[in-house]
């Protein structure tokens, strides 16, 4: 019940954000797997890899399709660098940590860094830096109070797709 009423909550801000567009369908499968991925990915510690690969490659074609009708070309070219470069980026981080970030993590990484790329590179910016800022300080506040080790879990998945959610809601309009 939560899901339906936070889907239909997110496809109405996405309306008003971009009306009726390719981007609005683009954003719209954005918010429906950052539902998914946050209710499972919070509860198992677990992300969904069929899940993001939906929507990375939905995304794909239908931002490319809205770029080309905007006569915007360079936007295809600025999110297939920021996904590359967050992907890239997360899985050094995966590969330093052993195990402290899971595969799944750089991938929906990657994913949030195209989406949020096509509308600018402070937006991917903003919204990776976020959601790993917002994971660092709840670890941190569960460390000082006791409910966490240097060895907890703490899932980034959540953390990085309500700050890519806000970030692409909040953004200006260009």
């Amino acid at each position: 019940m939560v899901g339906a009423a936070a889907g239909a909550a997110l496809a109405v801000a996405c309306l008003h954000r971009f009306g009726w567009s390719w981007e609005f369908v683009a954003y719209a499968v954005l918010m429906a797997a950052a539902i998914e991925q946050t209710i499972v990915d919070a509860s198992t510690k677990l992300l969904v890899r069929g899940t993001t690969n939906v929507a990375g490659g939905l995304g794909l074609v239908l931002l490319t399709v809205a770029a080309l009708v905007r006569g915007e070309p360079g936007r295809i070219g600025t999110m297939l660098a920021c996904a590359l470069l967050v992907g890239a980026s997360l899985g050094l981080v995966a590969l330093a940590a052993r195990g402290g970030l899971g595969a799944g993590d750089v991938r929906l990484g990657a994913v949030l860094a195209m989406y949020t790329g096509w509308l600018g590179w402070s937006e991917a910016a903003t919204a990776v830096a976020t959601g790993i800022a917002a994971a660092g300080a709840v670890a941190l506040l569960l460390i000082a109070v006791g409910r966490a080790t240097l060895r907890t879990r703490i899932a980034l998945g959540p953390f990085l797709l309500v700050a890519a959610v806000v970030t692409v809601l909040a953004s200006p309009v260009r």
